[in-house]
Protein backbone atom coordinates (compact mmCIF):
# COMPACT_ATOMS: atom_id res chain seq x y z
CA UNK A 1 0.00 0.00 0.00
CA UNK A 2 3.11 2.66 0.79
CA UNK A 3 4.82 1.28 -2.28
CA UNK A 4 2.02 2.08 -4.54
CA UNK A 5 0.62 5.44 -2.75
CA UNK A 6 2.57 7.57 -1.03
CA UNK A 7 6.33 6.36 -1.56
CA UNK A 8 5.61 5.69 -4.91
CA UNK A 9 3.87 9.37 -5.80
CA UNK A 10 6.56 11.35 -3.90
CA UNK A 11 9.38 9.19 -5.65
CA UNK A 12 8.06 10.19 -9.14
CA UNK A 13 7.64 13.89 -8.14
CA UNK A 14 11.32 13.85 -6.73
CA UNK A 15 12.42 12.75 -10.13
CA UNK A 16 10.77 15.73 -12.00
CA UNK A 17 11.89 17.65 -10.13
CA UNK A 18 15.49 18.54 -11.25
CA UNK A 19 15.58 16.27 -14.51
CA UNK A 20 19.16 16.98 -15.03
CA UNK A 21 20.53 14.93 -12.51
CA UNK A 22 20.60 11.39 -13.39
CA UNK A 23 20.06 10.11 -10.10
CA UNK A 24 17.41 11.48 -7.33
CA UNK A 25 18.58 12.01 -3.66
CA UNK A 26 15.90 12.10 -1.17
CA UNK A 27 16.27 12.68 2.56
CA UNK A 28 13.75 10.53 4.91
CA UNK A 29 13.87 12.45 7.50
CA UNK A 30 12.57 10.73 11.12
CA UNK A 31 8.79 10.39 11.53
CA UNK A 32 7.96 11.78 14.32
CA UNK A 33 4.93 10.22 17.01
CA UNK A 34 3.88 10.19 20.37
CA UNK A 35 6.77 8.69 22.82
CA UNK A 36 5.14 5.48 23.65
CA UNK A 37 4.66 5.46 19.51
CA UNK A 38 7.67 6.43 18.31
CA UNK A 39 9.48 2.98 17.63
CA UNK A 40 6.59 2.59 15.56
CA UNK A 41 7.21 5.64 13.52
CA UNK A 42 11.03 4.48 13.27
CA UNK A 43 10.15 1.11 11.96
CA UNK A 44 7.68 3.07 9.04
CA UNK A 45 10.95 5.63 8.26
CA UNK A 46 12.81 2.14 7.29
CA UNK A 47 9.58 0.85 5.28
CA UNK A 48 9.21 4.27 3.80
CA UNK A 49 13.20 3.49 2.59
CA UNK A 50 12.69 0.74 1.25
CA UNK A 51 9.50 1.93 -0.80
CA UNK A 52 11.90 4.59 -2.18
CA UNK A 53 14.44 2.17 -3.09
CA UNK A 54 12.09 -0.01 -4.84
CA UNK A 55 11.49 2.94 -6.53
CA UNK A 56 15.77 3.18 -7.96
CA UNK A 57 15.66 6.92 -5.22
CA UNK A 58 19.04 7.34 -3.63
CA UNK A 59 18.06 7.34 -0.04
CA UNK A 60 19.90 9.42 2.80
CA UNK A 61 19.19 7.62 6.24
CA UNK A 62 18.72 9.95 8.94
CA UNK A 63 19.95 10.06 12.20
CA UNK A 64 19.94 12.16 15.70
CA UNK A 65 22.80 10.80 17.43
CA UNK A 66 25.60 11.84 14.07
CA UNK A 67 24.62 14.53 12.29
CA UNK A 68 27.54 16.43 11.20
CA UNK A 69 29.87 12.44 10.38
CA UNK A 70 27.10 11.49 8.59
CA UNK A 71 25.96 14.47 6.84
CA UNK A 72 29.50 14.60 4.78
CA UNK A 73 28.77 10.85 3.50
CA UNK A 74 25.01 11.92 2.14
CA UNK A 75 23.14 11.62 5.81
CA UNK A 76 21.32 13.88 7.80
CA UNK A 77 19.09 14.44 11.01
CA UNK A 78 15.98 16.17 12.09
CA UNK A 79 16.23 18.88 14.66
CA UNK A 80 13.72 21.61 12.70
CA UNK A 81 12.01 21.70 9.15
CA UNK A 82 14.38 24.73 8.13
CA UNK A 83 17.71 23.05 9.56
CA UNK A 84 16.75 20.01 8.10
CA UNK A 85 16.29 22.30 4.63
CA UNK A 86 20.02 23.23 5.28
CA UNK A 87 21.00 19.82 6.71
CA UNK A 88 19.80 18.42 3.33
CA UNK A 89 21.36 20.60 0.97
CA UNK A 90 24.65 20.78 2.54
CA UNK A 91 24.48 16.50 1.88
CA UNK A 92 23.61 17.20 -1.29
CA UNK A 93 19.88 16.14 -1.46
CA UNK A 94 17.29 17.09 -3.87
CA UNK A 95 14.41 16.31 -1.59
CA UNK A 96 13.49 16.16 1.91
CA UNK A 97 10.37 13.54 2.89
CA UNK A 98 9.30 14.52 6.09
CA UNK A 99 6.34 12.84 8.17
CA UNK A 100 4.35 12.35 11.29
CA UNK A 101 1.98 9.88 12.49
CA UNK A 102 -0.65 9.57 14.89
CA UNK A 103 -1.80 6.12 16.07
CA UNK A 104 -4.83 4.48 17.50
CA UNK A 105 -4.91 1.27 18.33
CA UNK A 106 -7.13 0.54 14.96
CA UNK A 107 -5.41 2.79 12.63
CA UNK A 108 -2.65 5.50 11.92
CA UNK A 109 -3.10 8.62 10.40
CA UNK A 110 0.45 9.18 8.16
CA UNK A 111 0.90 12.77 6.91
CA UNK A 112 4.32 13.09 4.39
CA UNK A 113 5.15 16.25 3.19
CA UNK A 114 7.83 16.58 -0.43
CA UNK A 115 10.34 19.52 0.63
CA UNK A 116 12.35 20.89 -2.15
CA UNK A 117 15.82 21.09 -1.11
CA UNK A 118 16.58 24.46 -3.19
CA UNK A 119 14.42 26.14 -2.27
CA UNK A 120 12.80 24.96 0.73
CA UNK A 121 9.35 25.28 -0.84
CA UNK A 122 6.16 22.49 -0.40
CA UNK A 123 6.23 20.44 -3.30
CA UNK A 124 3.71 18.00 -2.19
CA UNK A 125 1.84 17.25 1.06
CA UNK A 126 -0.27 14.11 1.46
CA UNK A 127 -2.16 12.36 4.41
CA UNK A 128 -4.68 9.32 4.73
CA UNK A 129 -5.40 6.91 7.23
CA UNK A 130 -4.05 3.55 7.05
CA UNK A 131 -4.90 0.16 9.54
CA UNK A 132 -2.18 -0.21 12.12
CA UNK A 133 -1.02 -3.87 10.90
CA UNK A 134 -0.34 -2.28 7.21
CA UNK A 135 2.43 -0.23 9.09
CA UNK A 136 4.45 -3.55 10.70
CA UNK A 137 6.94 -4.09 8.39
CA UNK A 138 9.04 -6.73 9.06
CA UNK A 139 12.41 -4.75 10.92
CA UNK A 140 13.02 -4.43 14.00
CA UNK A 141 12.34 -1.41 16.21
CA UNK A 142 16.34 -1.37 16.77
CA UNK A 143 18.13 -2.08 13.34
CA UNK A 144 21.45 -0.01 14.12
CA UNK A 145 23.34 -2.77 13.09
CA UNK A 146 21.69 -2.70 9.46
CA UNK A 147 21.99 0.77 9.20
CA UNK A 148 25.61 0.47 9.87
CA UNK A 149 25.62 -1.84 6.61
CA UNK A 150 23.80 0.59 4.76
CA UNK A 151 26.70 3.69 5.77
CA UNK A 152 29.42 0.90 4.96
CA UNK A 153 27.32 0.27 1.51
CA UNK A 154 26.88 3.97 0.88
CA UNK A 155 30.72 4.11 0.89
CA UNK A 156 31.06 1.44 -0.95
CA UNK A 157 32.79 -0.02 1.64
CA UNK A 158 31.23 -3.71 0.38
CA UNK A 159 33.08 -6.19 2.62
CA UNK A 160 32.36 -4.14 5.66
CA UNK A 161 29.07 -3.78 4.86
CA UNK A 162 28.81 -7.36 4.49
CA UNK A 163 30.43 -8.24 8.03
CA UNK A 164 27.99 -5.58 9.19
CA UNK A 165 24.73 -7.31 7.30
CA UNK A 166 25.83 -10.62 8.64
CA UNK A 167 25.93 -9.88 12.35
CA UNK A 168 22.51 -8.09 11.60
CA UNK A 169 20.61 -11.38 10.23
CA UNK A 170 22.20 -13.20 13.57
CA UNK A 171 21.75 -10.61 15.78
CA UNK A 172 18.33 -8.81 14.58
CA UNK A 173 16.59 -11.16 12.68
CA UNK A 174 16.40 -12.96 9.18
CA UNK A 175 14.60 -10.16 7.26
CA UNK A 176 13.98 -9.77 3.47
CA UNK A 177 15.81 -6.24 3.29
CA UNK A 178 18.90 -7.65 5.05
CA UNK A 179 19.61 -10.51 2.91
CA UNK A 180 19.11 -8.20 0.10
CA UNK A 181 21.51 -5.46 0.92
CA UNK A 182 23.68 -8.01 1.63
CA UNK A 183 23.15 -9.26 -1.97
CA UNK A 184 23.79 -6.05 -3.20
CA UNK A 185 27.26 -5.62 -1.81
CA UNK A 186 27.80 -9.11 -3.44
CA UNK A 187 27.05 -8.32 -6.90
CA UNK A 188 28.97 -5.20 -6.89
CA UNK A 189 32.18 -7.52 -4.95
CA UNK A 190 31.73 -9.77 -8.58
CA UNK A 191 30.36 -12.46 -6.25
CA UNK A 192 27.58 -13.36 -8.02
CA UNK A 193 26.66 -17.09 -6.91
CA UNK A 194 26.76 -15.63 -2.78
CA UNK A 195 24.03 -12.26 -4.47
CA UNK A 196 21.69 -14.78 -5.69
CA UNK A 197 21.89 -17.02 -2.81
CA UNK A 198 20.87 -13.59 -0.83
CA UNK A 199 18.20 -12.76 -3.18
CA UNK A 200 16.35 -15.84 -2.87
CA UNK A 201 16.79 -15.47 0.79
CA UNK A 202 15.40 -12.21 0.11
CA UNK A 203 12.24 -13.34 -1.81
CA UNK A 204 11.93 -16.28 0.09
CA UNK A 205 11.30 -14.18 2.91
CA UNK A 206 9.14 -11.57 1.20
CA UNK A 207 7.80 -12.41 -2.46
CA UNK A 208 5.56 -9.42 -2.95
CA UNK A 209 8.61 -6.91 -3.66
CA UNK A 210 8.96 -6.07 -7.08
CA UNK A 211 12.62 -5.18 -7.11
CA UNK A 212 13.74 -8.47 -5.69
CA UNK A 213 12.78 -9.44 -8.79
CA UNK A 214 14.38 -6.98 -10.96
CA UNK A 215 17.61 -7.03 -9.16
CA UNK A 216 17.86 -10.92 -9.47
CA UNK A 217 16.85 -10.86 -13.23
CA UNK A 218 19.79 -8.33 -13.43
CA UNK A 219 21.81 -10.92 -11.64
CA UNK A 220 20.35 -13.77 -13.46
CA UNK A 221 21.43 -12.05 -16.95
CA UNK A 222 24.54 -11.58 -16.43
CA UNK A 223 25.39 -15.10 -15.08
CA UNK A 224 23.87 -15.69 -18.60
CA UNK A 225 20.68 -17.05 -17.86
CA UNK A 226 18.63 -15.24 -19.69
CA UNK A 227 15.17 -17.08 -19.34
CA UNK A 228 15.54 -16.59 -15.47
CA UNK A 229 16.17 -13.21 -16.36
CA UNK A 230 13.12 -12.93 -18.27
CA UNK A 231 11.60 -14.59 -15.73
CA UNK A 232 11.98 -12.03 -12.79
CA UNK A 233 11.48 -9.04 -14.58
CA UNK A 234 7.99 -10.33 -15.91
CA UNK A 235 7.46 -11.14 -12.29
CA UNK A 236 8.73 -7.76 -10.89
CA UNK A 237 6.40 -6.47 -13.35
CA UNK A 238 3.07 -8.11 -12.60
CA UNK A 239 3.92 -7.05 -9.32
CA UNK A 240 4.40 -3.42 -9.90
CA UNK A 241 2.95 -2.75 -13.41
CA UNK A 242 4.49 0.83 -13.30
CA UNK A 243 8.29 -0.41 -12.33
CA UNK A 244 9.76 1.90 -15.26
CA UNK A 245 13.42 -0.16 -14.69
CA UNK A 246 11.86 -3.57 -14.72
CA UNK A 247 10.24 -3.23 -18.47
CA UNK A 248 13.55 -1.12 -19.43
CA UNK A 249 15.70 -3.96 -17.92
CA UNK A 250 13.84 -6.77 -20.06
CA UNK A 251 13.99 -4.46 -22.71
CA UNK A 252 17.73 -4.88 -22.60
CA UNK A 253 17.22 -8.64 -22.28
CA UNK A 254 15.49 -8.79 -25.86
CA UNK A 255 17.75 -6.36 -27.41
CA UNK A 256 20.71 -9.61 -26.04
CA UNK A 257 18.10 -12.23 -27.88
CA UNK A 258 17.74 -10.35 -30.84
CA UNK A 259 13.98 -9.77 -30.69
CA UNK A 260 14.60 -6.04 -31.60
CA UNK A 261 10.52 -5.45 -31.90
CA UNK A 262 9.75 -6.85 -28.29
CA UNK A 263 12.93 -4.51 -26.97
CA UNK A 264 11.40 -1.38 -28.33
CA UNK A 265 8.00 -2.23 -26.95
CA UNK A 266 9.44 -2.63 -23.39
CA UNK A 267 11.86 0.40 -23.69
CA UNK A 268 9.58 2.76 -24.82
CA UNK A 269 7.18 1.62 -21.76
CA UNK A 270 10.10 2.25 -19.27
CA UNK A 271 10.42 5.77 -20.47
CA UNK A 272 6.87 6.92 -20.60
CA UNK A 273 7.28 6.05 -16.83
CA UNK A 274 10.37 7.18 -16.42
CA UNK A 275 10.64 10.51 -17.43
CA UNK A 276 14.27 12.71 -17.63
CA UNK A 277 15.96 8.96 -16.92
CA UNK A 278 19.83 9.26 -18.98
CA UNK A 279 19.71 5.77 -18.98
CA UNK A 280 16.19 4.52 -19.87
CA UNK A 281 16.50 7.17 -22.93
CA UNK A 282 19.55 5.52 -23.71
CA UNK A 283 18.30 2.02 -23.90
CA UNK A 284 15.60 3.11 -25.77
CA UNK A 285 17.70 5.00 -28.55
CA UNK A 286 19.81 1.44 -29.11
CA UNK A 287 16.11 -0.09 -29.76
CA UNK A 288 15.54 2.36 -32.41
CA UNK A 289 18.88 2.31 -33.49
CA UNK A 290 18.61 -1.98 -34.05
CA UNK A 291 15.26 -1.42 -35.62
CA UNK A 292 16.81 1.05 -37.81
CA UNK A 293 15.00 3.98 -37.03
CA UNK A 294 17.65 6.35 -37.28
CA UNK A 295 16.26 9.74 -36.80
CA UNK A 296 14.19 8.99 -33.50
CA UNK A 297 17.39 6.90 -32.51
CA UNK A 298 19.64 10.13 -32.53
CA UNK A 299 16.80 12.37 -31.06
CA UNK A 300 16.71 9.77 -28.22
CA UNK A 301 20.09 9.24 -27.75
CA UNK A 302 20.61 13.48 -27.41
CA UNK A 303 18.06 13.49 -24.92
CA UNK A 304 19.38 10.66 -23.18
CA UNK A 305 22.81 12.40 -23.20
CA UNK A 306 21.30 15.18 -22.00
CA UNK A 307 19.98 13.53 -19.11
CA UNK A 308 23.16 11.76 -17.79
CA UNK A 309 24.04 8.83 -20.44
CA UNK A 310 27.82 8.11 -20.98
CA UNK A 311 29.39 9.43 -24.13
CA UNK A 312 31.62 7.08 -24.10
CA UNK A 313 29.41 4.09 -24.20
CA UNK A 314 28.07 5.14 -26.81
CA UNK A 315 30.98 5.56 -28.71
CA UNK A 316 31.48 1.65 -28.37
CA UNK A 317 28.00 0.62 -28.22
CA UNK A 318 26.97 -1.99 -30.76
CA UNK A 319 23.64 -1.51 -30.62
CA UNK A 320 24.12 1.52 -32.02
CA UNK A 321 26.19 0.59 -35.34
CA UNK A 322 23.54 1.97 -37.80
CA UNK A 323 24.11 5.60 -36.56
CA UNK A 324 27.84 5.96 -36.99
CA UNK A 325 27.38 6.69 -40.62
CA UNK A 326 25.52 9.68 -39.68
CA UNK A 327 27.45 13.10 -39.42
CA UNK A 328 24.47 14.01 -36.21
CA UNK A 329 25.66 11.28 -34.57
CA UNK A 330 29.96 11.99 -34.68
CA UNK A 331 29.12 15.58 -33.73
CA UNK A 332 26.69 14.17 -31.17
CA UNK A 333 29.73 12.74 -29.19
CA UNK A 334 31.98 15.51 -29.62
CA UNK A 335 30.00 17.97 -28.26
CA UNK A 336 30.17 18.92 -24.33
Amino acid sequence: MLQDGFAFALCQLARQMNPHRADMKILVNEVKAEPAWQPLANRLRLKIEECLLAEEAHVLSSDLDVVLARTRMERSALFDEKSCVALGQFAGADALLMGELWVTPQSCELSLRLIEMKSGRLLKQTSGKLPAASLLPKIPEEAKTYQNGRLFSDRREYARAIDAFNQAIEEEGKFAIYFFQRGLCYSRLGQLSAALSDYDNAIACDGRQAFFFNYRGILYQKMGDKEAARRDYDSAIRLHPQYGYAYSNLGNLYLDLRQYAKALEHHRKAAELVAHDGQILYNLACSYARNQQVEKALATLQEAIRYGADRAAARQDEDLQSLRAAPEFQKLLEER
